[in-house]
């Protein structure tokens, strides 16, 4: 036991019981097993170490605990971190897109709206044209006599001075 104790540090001494106690019982069946004897179990009850030796396993292993969970806790960090930023890309992506859809839309509002404003044009010029080509010089001698009647029995003060072609009045106030 001493020797195989001796062919490990006392860390492994204390961190692997369970594997040097295999390997001392298989020491023992090829050592005493020839003469008769049966080895079923072998246990490490109690391992006595310098006081100084013990403190600074359990120093050392207090380190390697905190290392472990420092890197633990780093590994969070990071993985918080990356959720993180994928989630403020995501976002980002999103109000994008929301921008994007704004954009069409207006954009697609305005097209509608110089579309509208292209036919309202062209039915006007129709309108126009139909009444230019109804329009005659009798036509429109015959509209201006008619103002000029409805003008002159009005009961406000006016002064109707005419061509015969059209009214020009002359308002006294």
């Amino acid at each position: 036991m001493r020797q195989e104790g001796l062919n490990h540090n006392a860390i492994e001494l204390i961190t692997q019981r369970a594997e040097i106690e295999n390997s001392i019982k298989e020491k023992l069946i090829t050592t005493i097993g020839k003469y008769g004897f049966s080895v079923d179990l072998v246990l490490i009850k109690e391992i006595d170490l310098p006081d100084e030796i013990t403190k600074t396993i359990q120093s050392k292993l207090t380190a390697e605990q905190v290392s472990k969970k420092t890197e633990i806790d780093l590994g969070i960090q990071r993985k918080n971190l990356n959720y993180q930023i994928e989630k403020e890309k995501m976002e980002a992506e999103l109000e994008v897109a929301k921008q994007r859809i704004a954009l069409d839309f207006v954009i697609e509002k305005q097209k509608k709206e110089s579309e509208r404003l292209l036919i309202e044009s062209e039915a006007i010029k129709k309108s126009q044209d139909i009444l230019n080509s109804s329009l005659t010089d009798k036509l429109i001698q015959f509209k201006a006599l008619d103002i000029t009647k409805d003008l002159v029995k009005s009961p406000n003060a006016k002064i109707i001075i005419t061509d015969g072609k059209s009214p020009v009045i002359l308002n006294d106030k």
